[in-house]
């Protein structure tokens, strides 16, 4: 089967969503957009998503809470806590 080309001012262009703040960040991990995904309602996709690396059922309610938007660092100290 042939390849197609796509020439290049024809190319599909890239969308950038880093940081809630800038252009199209409503598809950010950290919009504030609620998600409900295995029987919990979670704050944003972010929440899920860090909460998914313990298997500690406490420490996943814990990040499931809508006024707990952690830092790295804050993620970083409850996983050396709460290991697992």
């Amino acid at each position: 089967m042939p390849s197609i080309k796509i020439p290049p001012n024809d190319a599909p262009q890239k969308i950038l969503f880093y940081s809630v703040e800038d252009a199209y960040g409503e598809f950010s991990n950290f919009a504030l957009y609620p998600i409900h995904l295995d029987g919990k309602l979670w704050p944003t996709s972010e929440h899920y998503f860090q909460a998914q690396k313990f298997t500690n059922q406490a420490v996943q309610e814990k990040s499931a809470l809508p006024n707990h938007p952690c830092s790295r660092r804050e993620w970083v100290e409850i996983a050396n806590t709460n290991c697992g």
